[in-house]
């Protein structure tokens, strides 16, 4: 049974494909991705502006010809050596490159190539979650970082320790749509104040017991 997923594929005449996954690809990152409703040009250029784990670069890559170009751009180092490792097969020529989706007009201009079509799934990789020393979940206890390239950018240990009460109730309310924005960034600065907050589990602690009635903590 296949679930279809809102991962579009653009191409330059501006038509829209969807693309086709099972449950089971859309938990692993597409690693059977079914491809395609749209054709793909053997001899076409292609960009995945979000290569993650390489399986939608590999889905595209293997209806390329050897005179097919694909451009694999993800700004997560471990994401690049995944598809690298992934990709490695494929007979078309390929570029992997460590860098944000948003300079691929500027790779584009920089190559002098006119794109074909361009894939972008965004949000957070399963891989980034599953990792604990990336700090993106609470399940694990880990360094506050959640930077999808952490090799550049302020980590979220930076932010939670120095930014303002109104700059993470900003935060948490226009990005995390959270209704108790106000009462949790008063919090975090109220908690911070005794010692920096460095962990997922002392940062998910504290939230705990902002939002949580007292009557209901196990004490």
């Amino acid at each position: 049974m296949q679930k279809f997923l809102p991962n579009y594929f653009l191409n330059s005449a501006d038509k829209v494909f969807e693309y086709s996954f099972t449950e089971e690809d859309n938990v692993r990152l597409g690693s059977r991705v079914v491809v395609p409703f749209g054709k793909i040009k053997e001899n076409g250029i292609y960009v995945d502006g979000t290569a993650g784990g390489g399986g939608h670069s590999f889905a595209i890559g293997s209806l390329l010809g050897k005179s097919g170009y694909l451009i694999c751009v993800d700004r997560d180092p471990e994401a690049i050596e995944r598809c690298s490792k992934k990709t490695a097969s494929l007979e078309c020529k390929k570029e992997i490159i460590h860098s944000e989706f948003s300079r691929i007009p500027a790779i584009a201009n920089e190559r002098k190539i006119l794109i074909d079509g361009l894939l972008l799934d965004l949000g957070v990789s399963s891989f980034q979650l599953d990792e604990a020393d990336r700090g993106f979940s609470y399940r694990f206890d880990a360094p506050l970082d959640m930077r999808m390239n952490p090799e550049s950018g302020i980590s979220a240990y930076d932010i939670v320790n120095t930014y303002t009460a109104e700059q993470l109730n900003t935060i948490f309310f226009e990005y995390g749509e959270e209704r108790y924005s106000r009462r949790i960034a008063d919090a975090v600065c109220s908690a911070r104040k005794e010692k920096p907050i460095a962990t997922t589990f002392e940062l998910s602690a504290k939230l705990c017991f902002t939002l949580i009635k007292p009557e209901y903590l196990l004490l």
